[in-house]
């Protein structure tokens, strides 16, 4: 029990005092607002928002309740506003008997994955346009192969004259994928981050 001391004004006139009642409190005074209700709903329901932005073979991954993700499920398949917007507050609500940290923290490591994974892409990208270009001085053959030892030289040459020198769009789009392809087998080869 806490102990809170109440102040009440009383009008002032030349003989009135300040009044202070003295009252006991409990624990369940002292329970969340209801504004602090609410923005803790709101967050559980963020959460729920971004399990069903999830692709559905990293929701199967990850570690929920099968109601909860049956819920998310759901949601996914709905095409109405109000329908899933009532759904994402039954995962919101199912949420609140969660401990809703590792849930939240599985969903933004898979967002981290995500963004590294699209950020390598346009590295391998920008490797290959430097490469095929003819006028590019930062990222010359020579330059990928020293950021990675393991490329065979040859192969590399060959990719690079054949999107260079493809005449036909066709060709050019066929050696251009070649030639990622190849990139991209490389940096993954390695294992290390693209200059």
């Amino acid at each position: 029990m806490n102990t809170q001391y109440l102040l009440f004004h009383t009008k002032k006139t030349p003989m009135s005092k300040d009044i202070y009642i003295k009252m006991e409190t409990t624990d369940s005074m002292d329970a969340p607002s209801r504004t602090k209700k609410k923005k803790n709903a709101e967050a559980l329901q963020k959460i729920g928002v971004a399990l069903v932005e999830l692709p559905e073979k990293e929701l199967k991954s990850l570690d929920i309740p099968g109601e909860l993700k049956t819920a998310v499920l759901e949601a996914k398949a709905m095409t109405k506003h109000g329908s899933r917007r009532r759904q994402l507050q039954y995962i919101g609500s199912l949420m609140r008997n969660l401990d809703p940290e590792p849930i939240q923290m599985a969903v933004e490591h898979l967002s981290l994955d995500r963004a590294k994974a699209a950020h390598q892409f346009q590295k391998m990208e920008a490797w290959r346009d430097h490469l095929i270009s003819s006028d590019s001085k930062e990222h010359t053959p020579k330059d990928f192969i020293s950021a990675f030892p393991h490329t065979d030289r040859q192969r590399l040459g060959q990719l690079i004259r054949n999107a260079a020198n493809a005449r036909d769009e066709k060709k050019r789009t066929k050696a251009s994928r070649t030639l990622f392809r190849y990139i991209r087998e490389v940096m993954e080869d390695t294992g290390e981050p693209a200059h």
